[in-house]
Order: structure tokens, then C-alpha cells, then sequence
């Protein structure tokens, strides 16, 4: 794998922008002070270095911190081009997987929240752990959607207190104020 210092050798990384651009010469198609990388197939930001197609998000870690992420770099804004450091957080896997953009398959347009034709209230339910949790029942969706953000920010911090400091208390807590 590359190090920081070759890799700073090679490109220059904006932390404001999030865009590295070429300051040597690598092959025939690059020019210096070009932007490098391309969009792939997956929405990421990829540059060939040394052969290998590597994530700039990754690059804009080590470039930065002088290290390569210890686990999983998270885009905070669930935008993939944007590789502002200032949008990156290396975290557990779990805890990216937390960290998804709200889908709006549901009749509601919201995550979480569906239209319960029984009671004729909108139901907010939430899957922690693998485990389902009735949030509650609400007349009002605006009710059922906050309910079910304010549960889904509760599991993330939780989740990231755990796993980063092992902290099983806050876990039987969560649990025991959405499954109330």
C-alpha cells in the first residue's frame, strides 16, 4: 500500500473541496493539475495509483492523517463524491450502515414509517440490531416521523458508544425507551 508521503509525492488533496489533482506525472494521460479520479460504477471516487484503483475518500484519510483508516470511512452527508475531510469519519462498519439516506418506498415517503389501515394511524417501527422495535402509533405523520428520527439518532448513538466504548448500559437502555 501506498504512504503518505509517496502519496503526497504524487497529488495534492484539498480539504475544502475534497478533490486531489495530479502534481507529477504518472503516464501519458495525466497532465499536472489535473483533477484525478473518475466516478465508478458504485458512485465513489476512484484513482489509479500504482495500479490499483483505490477509493479517494481513503486517499483523503491517509493524506491527511498519515495513517490508513482503521475501518470504515463514512461520508456523513451521504454524498459519495464529497470527500471534504471535514465529511469523513472513520467508523464501524456498523455504525455506516446506520448511516443511510432515508428511503421514500413507503406510502409515507419516510423510513420507518408506515400507514396501519387497522388503527388508521401511521406506525414508526425501527431495526436495531436485527431486532424490530414498535416506536408507536401516531394520527399525525409528522408525529410518527419525528418519532421515528428521534429513535433512529438514540440507536446511531448508542451504537457508536458501544462499539467505540463498550458501553452495554446505554444499549438496555435504548432498548427498554423504544420498546416501551
Amino acid at each position: 500500500m501506498i504512504t503518505q508521503k509517496e502519496l503526497k509525492k504524487l497529488l495534492h488533496y484539498d480539504p475544502s473541496t475534497g478533490l486531489f489533482t495530479w502534481i507529477k506525472k504518472t503516464s501519458n494521460r495525466i497532465k499536472v493539475g489535473d483533477i484525478a479520479g473518475s466516478l465508478s460504477d458504485t458512485g465513489y471516487i476512484d484513482i489509479r495509483l500504482n495500479g490499483k484503483l483505490i477509493k479517494a475518500h481513503r486517499l483523503a484519510w491517509l493524506y491527511i492523517n498519515g495513517a490508513w483508516p482503521v475501518r470504515v470511512i463514512d461520508h456523513i452527508n451521504h454524498k459519495r463524491t464529497d470527500n471534504r475531510i471535514c465529511n469523513l469519519r472513520d467508523v464501524p462498519i456498523s455504525v455506516n450502515a446506520s448511516n443511510v439516506s432515508d428511503k421514500s418506498s413507503s406510502a409515507s415517503g419516510y423510513t420507518g414509517v408506515t400507514w396501519c389501515k387497522s388503527s388508521k394511524k401511521w406506525r414508526a417501527k425501527i431495526q436495531v440490531n436485527g431486532r424490530h422495535y414498535h416506536i408507536g402509533r401516531f394520527e399525525k405523520l409528522i408525529d410518527a416521523v419525528l418519532a421515528y428520527s428521534s429513535a433512529k439518532a438514540e440507536a446511531i448513538k448508542v451504537k457508536t458508544d458501544k462499539l467505540l466504548n463498550g458501553d452495554q448500559v446505554r444499549e438496555q437502555v435504548f432498548y427498554k425507551k423504544v420498546a416501551a
